[in-house]
């Protein structure tokens, strides 16, 4: 297994879908039910709850700046991907700097192979950091 390309093409994938508002939702088929994310400190399980984090109000508009991406293999045949980059969530207001300016940021994800699917990944593990100075 090439862990670059699988993570190159999973980083690429999940962030078409994250920075378009309309196709966010069908980021569902990249988690399964025992999946979880931890988004800036609070934990999410399951597919439907990661989906309604990932798609509440207040972010609408997200725009993400991929700066390094990183990948190993993993614990039964998975792959560990850390991604840091810049972020831009223009109306989420709790940010520290305000809305719309960028935010450098961590995340982590530890992918797993789907039996059914060869070749094919869900997240079972995503963990989201903002960097805050």
């Amino acid at each position: 297994m090439d862990v670059q390309a699988v993570s190159h093409d999973f980083v690429q994938d999940y962030n078409n879908k994250f920075n378009n508002p309309d196709a966010r939702s069908s980021m569902d088929s990249l988690y399964h039910p025992e999946s979880m994310l931890i988004w800036d400190g609070i934990q999410h399980q399951g597919t439907h709850e990661i989906i309604s984090a990932l798609t509440g109000p207040n972010m609408r508009t997200v725009k993400t700046h991929i700066t390094s991406v990183d990948a190993t293999p993993s614990a039964n045949h998975g792959v560990l991907v850390v991604v840091t980059g810049n972020l831009t969530v223009s109306d989420m207001s709790q940010i520290d700097d305000g809305p719309g300016k960028p935010l450098t940021y961590s995340a982590t994800f530890s992918l797993q192979p789907i039996p059914e699917l060869k070749g094919g990944f869900f997240i079972h593990s995503q963990i989201f950091r903002a960097v805050r100075s």
